[in-house]
């Protein structure tokens, strides 16, 4: 649908770079944040088919029973308060290898604590700000390489053409023939026309949404 191809691309072009960076491997555990935004949505459903154990973040038992639909392992609720001991409890050896993580600051210390060695903190948005708690920050450093863990920060808007292009063929080729089948994009809901875009925008604010919200604007 003009929907699905409307709201897909960015979506599923950040989840694919994202597992690119974590460099996940079959039988690693990965941990999700947000898991039921519309790049979670993918992120899951991309880690799984890499082979990997899914773990995730997110804010309601619907959501987290939409990404355990989309092959998530299991998770937490954000709301329920800090979430290192669910994941613990839930991930191999109490640690996971790869966290993709769109929350940044509030999220930090946990990151931290939840990776094991060698593992891998993909960092693509800042939704709770970029600053640390301070008991971290002075340690932060000296804590990454203790655990010999990569932060990797990343954007997908400021890359340039040729890698846009480079990542836009490989998904064209290895994931874009399987959505409706073995993959799923997931629309939470569309509402129609400019008019709507205000009630488009509360929605999105209200964090009711799980997947993508489609604003369609009415051809002239």
């Amino acid at each position: 649908s003009w929907a699905e191809a409307a709201s897909g691309p960015e979506a599923w072009l950040t989840a694919s770079l994202n597992l690119r960076l974590a460099n996940v491997s079959p039988g690693e555990t990965v941990l999700i944040h947000a898991a039921a935004s519309g790049v979670g949505v993918a992120s899951v459903q991309l880690a799984r088919a890499a082979g990997a154990r899914v773990l995730v973040t997110v804010g309601s038992a619907a959501k987290l029973e939409l990404a355990q639909s989309l092959g998530a392992s299991g998770g937490a609720l954000r709301h329920d308060g800090p979430w290192l001991e669910a994941v613990r409890a839930a991930a191999p050896g109490g640690k996971v290898d790869a966290v993709l993580d769109c929350v940044a600051g509030a999220y930090a210390e946990q990151n931290v604590e939840a990776l094991g060695v060698d593992g891998r903190w993909v960092l693509y948005s800042l939704l709770s700000g970029p600053e640390m708690p301070e008991g971290l920050a002075k340690g932060f450093l000296a804590t990454l390489m203790k655990k010999r863990v990569q932060l990797l920060a990343t954007t997908l808007r400021t890359r340039s053409r040729p890698f846009k292009k480079e990542l836009v063929d490989a998904f064209a080729a290895q994931v874009l023939p399987h959505i409706g089948s073995r993959f799923h994009h997931v629309i939470d809901k569309e509402f129609d026309g400019l008019a709507s875009a205000q009630a488009a925008h509360d929605y999105l604010e209200s964090n009711a949404n799980a997947g993508k919200v489609v604003l369609k604007v009415s051809q002239l």
